[in-house]
């Protein structure tokens, strides 16, 4: 995007790509705590309720199961667990 155009995006939006990056990236693994919505919010200079919303659409989108302190969903870690 060139400096003189605006990003359509919603700070939502923009918070779920950049997510999205990060975990394509490798630099969040599975497994891995996320920080409190608090701290996202902190860390990315957003609104939380943007954070939480976002995270939610993440989940939705299977690209995270963590509940909003952080902690891993049990019900998606149950789901991914592998079979025994």
């Amino acid at each position: 995007m060139k400096a003189n155009e605006r990003d359509s995006r919603t700070e939502q939006e923009r918070f779920i790509d950049r997510m999205l990056k990060e975990i394509l990236g490798g630099q969040r693994n599975p497994g891995d705590r996320l920080p409190t919505e608090s701290e996202l919010a902190a860390q990315y200079d957003l609104r939380k309720t943007n954070v939480h919303l976002a995270l939610k659409e993440l989940g939705k989108q299977g690209a995270h199961g963590h509940q909003p302190d952080g902690n891993p969903d049990p019900e998606i870690a149950a789901a991914n667990a592998p079979f025994n």
